[in-house]
C-alpha cells in the first residue's frame, strides 16, 4: 500500500516537472540568422528575455497542471467519501430497520411499539429509497394487529361506540397519512383491516386499498381518497365530509348514516352501495354510478347528480331539494315520498321510475323523459311543469288533465332513428 502511494507520488512529481517543459519546448525559438546580424549586446539581451519568457511560461503551465491535478484528486476524494458515506448509511439503515422491527414485535409494551413506528417514520424521512418499504411494513402491521371484532352487523350502537383502534394502530395510520402525502409511493393495502373510529382527518390515501375494511365511525374528513378501492368497505356512521373520492370504487360499500356533506364523488362507482340515511348535502356526484344503490331517506339537497347513473336505485323518502339531476339516468328508480322541490331534472331519464307521492314544487322537467313513470299522488305538480317533458305510458296524478301518451309517437320515431343508425 505504501509502495503504491510512493509510486503515485513520484509519477505526479515527474508529470509536474516534465510536461510543462515539453509544452514550452514546442514553442518556436529565436531565428539564429537574424540574431547574428544584431550587435552582440542586443543578442545577449534578446537571449536573456527569451530565457526569462520561457521560464515564466513553464511556471504558469506547471501551476495550471497542478490545479488540474488537485481538482481531479479533490473530485476523487469527494466521490470516495460519498461512496463511503453511502455504505455507512446503508448499514445504518439496515440496523435501524432491524431495530424498528424488533420494537414492533414487543407484545407487552405499547411504548416500545410506538418507538418502532416513529423510528420507521424517521427512516422514511431520511432515505427516499426506504419510503415504500416503510409504508409496506406499517400497513402489514396494521392488517395483522388491528383488533378483530367479528361481524359488526351483530353489534349494537353502544357496543360500536366502545370500539376504537388501539393507540399503536392509530399512530401507524397517522405516520402513513403523513408519509403518503409527502412522498410518491406505491398503493397502500388496508384490505380487511379493522380501523373502527380511527382518526384519518386530511389523510392522503389516494389509490389505497380499503376493500372489505371496517371503517365504522372513522373520521376521514377532507381525506384524499381519489381512485381508492373501498369495495365492500363498512363505513357505518363514518365522517367523509369534504373528502375527495373522485373515481373511487365504493361498490357494495356500507355508508349507512355516513356524513358525506360536500364530498366529491365525481365519476365514483357506488353500484349497490348502502347509503340509507346518509347526509350528502352539496355533495358532487357528477357522473357517478349509483345503479341499484340504497338511498332510502338520504339527504341530497343541493347535491350535483348531473350525468349520474341511478338505474334501479331506491330513493324512497330522500331529500333532493335544489339538487341537480340534469341528464341523469333514473330509469326504474324508486322515489316514493321523496322531495324534489326546486330540483333541476332537465334531460333526466325517469323511464319506468316510481315517482308516487313525490313533492315537485318548482321542479324543472324540461326535456325530461317520463315514459312509463308513475307520478300518481305527486304533490305541487302543475301542468305547465310538464309541457316540455316526454309523456308516454305515464301514470299522472288525477288533478292533471294531460294526455299520458302525448309523446309516444315522437319517442317511437326517435327510437327507430337510433336503431337504423
Amino acid at each position: 500500500m505504501l509502495f503504491n502511494a510512493a509510486s503515485a507520488g513520484v509519477c505526479l512529481i515527474l508529470l509536474l516537472w516534465l510536461v510543462p517543459q515539453w509544452q514550452v519546448n514546442q514553442l518556436p525559438v529565436l531565428d539564429q540568422n537574424r540574431l547574428q546580424q544584431l550587435p552582440i549586446t542586443d543578442q545577449l539581451q534578446l537571449e536573456r528575455e527569451e530565457t526569462y519568457r520561457r521560464a515564466q511560461l513553464e511556471g504558469k503551465q506547471r501551476d495550471t497542471l497542478l490545479l488540474v491535478i488537485l481538482g481531479l484528486l479533490g473530485g476523487l476524494g469527494t466521490y470516495f467519501s460519498w461512496q463511503n458515506y453511502h455504505r455507512q448509511n446503508r448499514r445504518h439503515n439496515i440496523h435501524d430497520f432491524r431495530k424498528a422491527v424488533e420494537l414492533l414485535a414487543a407484545k407487552d409494551k405499547i411504548e416500545v411499539r410506538l418507538g418502532g413506528i416513529y423510528l420507521l417514520e424517521q427512516i422514511a424521512s431520511d432515505s427516499s429509497e426506504q419510503q415504500a418499504i416503510v409504508l409496506e411494513i406499517l400497513t402489514a402491521y396494521i392488517r395483522e394487529h388491528s383488533t378483530r371484532v367479528g361481524d359488526t352487523r351483530q353489534l349494537g350502537s353502544n357496543e360500536v361506540n366502545t370500539l376504537r383502534v388501539p393507540t399503536d394502530i392509530q399512530a401507524a395510520l397517522t405516520v402513513i397519512a403523513r408519509c403518503h402525502g409527502q412522498f410518491e409511493t406505491s398503493s397502500l393495502d388496508f384490505q380487511d383491516a379493522y380501523l373502527i373510529q380511527a382518526n384519518l382527518i386530511q389523510g392522503n390515501f389516494q389509490g389505497a386499498n380499503f376493500q372489505g375494511t371496517y371503517l365504522i365511525g372513522t373520521n376521514l374528513r377532507e381525506a384524499d381518497l381519489r381512485e381508492a378501492n373501498l369495495r365492500n368497505a363498512d363505513l357505518l356512521s363514518a365522517n367523509l365530509s369534504e373528502a375527495d373520492l373522485t373515481q373511487a370504487n365504493l361498490s357494495s360499500a356500507n355508508l349507512l348514516g355516513t356524513n358525506l356533506n360536500s364530498a366529491n364523488f365525481q365519476n365514483a362507482d357506488l353500484t349497490g352501495a348502502n347509503l340509507r340515511g346518509a347526509y350528502l348535502g352539496s355533495a358532487n356526484l357528477l357522473g357517478a354510478n349509483l345503479n341499484s344503490a340504497d338511498l332510502i331517506g338520504v339527504y341530497l339537497s343541493d347535491a350535483n347528480l348531473s350525468h349520474a347513473k341511478l338505474v334501479g336505485a331506491n330513493l324512497r323518502t330522500a331529500k333532493l331539494i335544489g339538487a341537480q339531476l340534469a341528464d341523469t339516468d333514473l330509469s326504474e328508480a324508486n322515489f316514493t315520498g321523496a322531495d324534489l322541490s326546486d330540483a333541476n331534472l332537465e334531460g333526466a331519464d325517469f323511464t319506468d321510475a316510481n315517482l308516487r307521492e313525490v313533492s315537485f314544487q318548482r321542479t324543472q322537467f324540461r326535456e325530461a323523459d317520463l315514459s312509463g313513470a308513475d307520478l300518481r299522488g305527486a304533490i305541487f305538480l302543475e301542468v305547465d311543469q310538464l309541457e316540455e317533458c316526454k309523456l308516454c305510458r305515464t301514470k299522472l296524478p288525477d288533478h292533471l288533465e294531460l294526455d299520458a301518451n302525448r309523446d309516444c309517437a315522437s319517442i317511437t320515431l326517435a327510437d327507430q332513428s337510433v336503431t337504423s343508425q
